[in-house]
Parts: structure tokens; sequence; C-alpha cells
């Protein structure tokens, strides 16, 4: 079995190079880079704002030492935005495989479990049950699922996300985070760089909304003493809220 080599400095910087939204209708897809940028921006300020009391008000921006509830660790922004910074760095060398084509594979892949189901039905009482545990265990030891096989590029690729993971596993609401600031990234982009399909347009902004929606309620149920409404109300910044640029003659009038 062979195996993918580590990326090297060279490698990761080729991030900028490659684009996203392969298979959407966009003006500006935006690529990884950027999008670990983004990833790692919106992530910061969900980690702030999920240690602050519930129903309070989306900071933004972060002040220099934030007000009320909780403060996050350094340790907790380091492998947060380590993670932003390196999650997607596994698509220089698999590409970025669009989400129909891996549903595709995954309903259309063949277990070791269902062949040897259908090696039982074919041969019937002809293999003897010695041979069949025999064939099932090489099987089950040497055939590898589509999931399976990506886990292994991305681990081979970037040795740093085991140590990142069992991290996040210790610490959950992370990956929660890091989870909803992927969502809220590429809704970003969406926003902005979107194309005239606007047909796949309602698709997508729909199924960007329905993921967040989830995120959140599942990560109400698992972790209820955060505050997982800011992951909303980030949404609603993003889409809605104001902008220093937008307003920045505005900005600098009301300072005289």
């Amino acid at each position: 079995m062979k195996n993918a080599s580590p990326l090297l400095l060279t490698d990761r910087l080729r991030a900028k190079t490659l684009d996203r939204f392969h298979i959407v209708d966009m003006a500006n897809p935006g690529n990884v880079a950027e999008h670990s940028f983004g990833v790692q921006v919106i992530a910061e300020h969900l980690l702030v704002n999920i240690y602050q009391q519930k129903g309070t008000a989306f900071i933004d921006p972060i002040p220099p030492a934030e007000i009320g509830g909780s403060r996050p660790s350094l340790e907790e922004r380091y492998f947060l935005m380590k993670y932003a910074q390196v999650h997607d760095l596994p698509e220089l060398a698999s590409s970025d495989i669009a989400t129909p084509t891996k549903e595709y594979i995954r309903a259309n892949q063949v277990s070791a479990s269902a062949l040897m189901a259908l090696l039982k039905t074919q041969l019937g009482q002809s293999i003897q049950e010695e041979a069949y545990t025999t064939i099932s265990a090489v099987l089950n030891e040497n055939m590898s699922d589509f999931d399976s096989i990506m886990d292994k590029i991305e681990t081979e690729c970037l040795p740093e996300l085991s140590s990142l993971e069992r991290y996040f596993f210790e610490n959950p609401h992370l990956k929660f985070i890091a989870k909803a600031a992927d969502i809220l990234e590429a809704l970003s982009v969406f926003k902005t760089g979107r194309g005239l399909d606007h047909i796949q347009n309602e698709r997508v902004e729909k199924k960007i909304n329905e993921s967040l929606t989830l995120l959140i309620r599942k990560a109400e149920v698992a972790l209820p003493e955060f505050n997982w409404q800011c992951i909303a109300l980030a949404r609603e910044v993003i889409l809605f809220g104001d902008s220093a640029i937008n307003e920045f003659e505005e900005t600098f009038r009301k300072r005289e």
C-alpha cells in the first residue's frame, strides 16, 4: 500500500492557486488560501462570542479585552487558528471533490460485508464457515471505503492533523466552531461572488442555511453551556451587517 507524502512549505503556499466552488456558477469562486483566512477570522469571532452570556449581541469588532463572560484561552485560539489554516490543504493533493460526487461514490461503494453476503448467497452451503470467516477477515482488513481513503490522504498530507483532531476531541466546542466558521465563510463568499444562475443560487443558499441551522441545533444539545446563538447572529452580520469600508466617509465625518 502506497502512502501520500507530507505537504512541504512550497506545496502549502500553492493554496492561493487552488480555486473552490468547482461545480457552482460563481463570478468569483475564491481560493483555498482566501477561504482559510476567512475561516480564521470568523472562527476567532465565534470563539469569543460563545463565551458571552446567552442572548447578548454579537461582539463585532472584538475588543482588546473581551467584555463579560469567560475568555477563551490562548491555547484554544492557537489550535482553532491552526486548524482553520490547514484544514483544506489536503485538497492540493486530492482536489476539491464536490459534495454531490462524494455522495454518489458513497452510495455506490460496496462494503466488505455486502460482498460477503453476496458470496454466501451465490455459493450457499458449498462454502465452509471457516473459509467464509477467513475471507471476511481478509476483506475487512484490506478493503477501504471512500471516507477512510480520504481520511488517509488527509492525515498523510498533514501529519499535524492528528494532534489537532485530538485536541478538538478533548474540546468539542472548537469542532463546532470550526465547522460553523467553514459554513459561514462559504456563505460570505457566495453572497458576493455568486453567478447569474438564480435557480442554483437559491438551492446553494438554502443548503448553506440548512446546514448552519442543523449545526446550531446539534451544538446546543451537545454543549448547552455555550452561547451558540452567536452563530445565527454572525450569519445576520455577514448577510446584512454594516460595513466600516462602505461607510468610510460617514465614519470619519462623525469623528470631527
